[in-house]
């Protein structure tokens, strides 16, 4: 025991002399910690971010089959939300299924590669699974790739495409004989893991298969700061006074 306890407090001495103290300055906000922290995106800035989220419509991306414009990417780079700052990037197809035709998939997808958009009640989705959806998502991918796999702006790339926002899921559409098949998230992962080689990946579910057999996928969720709200307000409203203590 007396020997376990002095290789534990020798390990202890040899980190604490191996390690490096840094002070920051005393400012009247967040301090900046680059690619670290909460990111600014879409249309606005914040200062202490050093890392800005942006979306990209496939039809902006590939307005005809096989035709990449590039200024559509670039003019999302530098909107006030990501100019100047690391870049993280999402192309997706489908914003949230209100309206018959898709908010971000190209025309041509549709009317000349015969890929359906489903209806279930007043909610649309696209057919993600029709493998010609997927043949002409992974070209795009590869395009995307092509041009910004070595980009030192594009800090990362989340996994889209496929689903609501490009988030891998389909909530709110209640047919529940449609679901996402395994076949088309695998290819659509393999494509990414594959092209975007340079880059860190994130997903929306990294924990779900088969993005957690993977390996090396990190996590994203655009609701985190709600949740946080949610969360501080509830701890506040436990912060109360009993018998002389606080509740936490």
């Amino acid at each position: 025991m007396t020997l376990l306890l002095f290789a534990f407090l020798f390990q202890i001495k040899a980190f604490s002399q191996n390690q490096i103290n840094h002070t920051y300055p005393k400012t009247e906000g967040p301090d900046k910690n680059p690619l670290k922290g909460w990111n600014s995106g879409w249309w606005d800035n914040y200062d202490i971010a050093s890392v800005g989220f942006q979306y990209i419509k496939w039809k902006d991306f590939e307005p005809t089959n096989g035709n990449f414009d590039f200024n559509a990417v670039e003019d999302v780079i530098n909107r006030p939300g990501s100019a100047g700052k690391h870049v993280i990037l999402r192309l997706y197809t489908d914003w949230f299924g209100t309206e018959q035709d898709s908010d971000a998939g190209p025309q041509w997808l549709y009317t000349d590669f015969g890929v359906s958009r489903l209806q279930s009640g007043n909610k649309y989705i696209t057919d993600y699974n029709n493998p010609n959806y997927i043949n002409q998502a992974i070209e795009a991918i590869e395009a995307l790739a092509t041009r910004y796999n070595n980009d030192p702006r594009v800090y990362n790339i989340q996994i889209g495409i496929l689903g609501y926002w490009g988030e891998w899921h389909t909530f709110s559409y209640d047919d529940p004989n449609f679901n996402i098949s395994e076949t088309a998230k695998n290819q659509i992962i393999t494509s990414y893991k594959s092209n975007f080689s340079n880059k860190k990946i994130m997903g929306r579910y990294p924990w779900r298969d088969p993005l957690s057999t993977t390996g090396n996928i990190g996590f994203h969720n655009d609701f985190l700061y709600l949740i946080m709200v949610i969360v501080m307000s509830l701890m506040k409203l436990s912060n109360k006074e009993t018998n002389g203590s606080k509740v936490l």
